[in-house]
This record gives structure tokens, sequence and C-alpha cells, in this order.
């Protein structure tokens, strides 16, 4: 049996579409796109792209987040934003190296890039 064949069909728009204004996923987006961080020593600088997870995440929470994190062995949080949630994530991904090269003390630099 012969197949049949459908001509096709494709429209084309003659813009990309634009998110509506106060469209919260595009002010969501444009945020963590523009969340920064750095990290002093700079031998941990491999821990950037996960620290940077961690405050985009904290900046769901609290778009007004910023500021910096002073960390110390054991390793704790002895200063910088209280968000909770950015400070266990923060911890959980430093720790492990912190033991490792007995690292005295690690500055972490959180902001969103205006």
């Amino acid at each position: 049996a012969a197949a049949r064949t459908r001509p096709l069909v494709l429209g084309l728009a003659e813009s990309a579409p634009r998110p509506a204004p106060g469209n919260e996923l595009a002010v969501r987006a444009a945020r963590r796109a523009a969340a920064r961080v750095t990290i002093r020593p700079d031998t941990f600088a491999d821990r950037v792209p996960a620290l940077r997870r961690c405050y985009q995440d904290a900046l769901d929470h609290d778009p007004r987040l910023a500021g910096t994190l002073d960390i110390e062995p054991g390793p704790r949080v002895v200063s910088g934003p209280s968000s909770d949630v950015l400070r266990r994530c923060v911890v959980a991904r430093v720790a492990e190296k912190m033991a490792a090269e007995r690292t005295a003390s690690v500055r972490i630099e959180l902001k969103v890039a205006r």
C-alpha cells in the first residue's frame, strides 16, 4: 500500500514573543543570571559554581540577599548573611576541602550584578 503524505505547514512569527511585564519567571531568571560569587583563598575557585547555585537558590527566597560570608574551621560561618539555607549549603560545599587543606578561613562574597 502506498503511504499517504501530507504537506508540511509551518508558520513563523515576525518576532520572538516577549515576556509579559511582571512575569515572575523572567524576573527570577534575570536575578539568578546576575548572581556573582567570589571566594578567597583562590585555591577554592573550583567551588565557585556550586556556591553560585547555593546563592541563586537563596536569592529565590530573599531577592535582596548579598554580603560576605566568613567561614572558619569546624567549619562554621562566623559572619555574613543570616540565611540558614544559604549557610548550610555553603558550608556543605567547602567543608571537605577546608579540612583536607587545613584552611584557616574562607571568605565568600555574594552580590547581584546590576
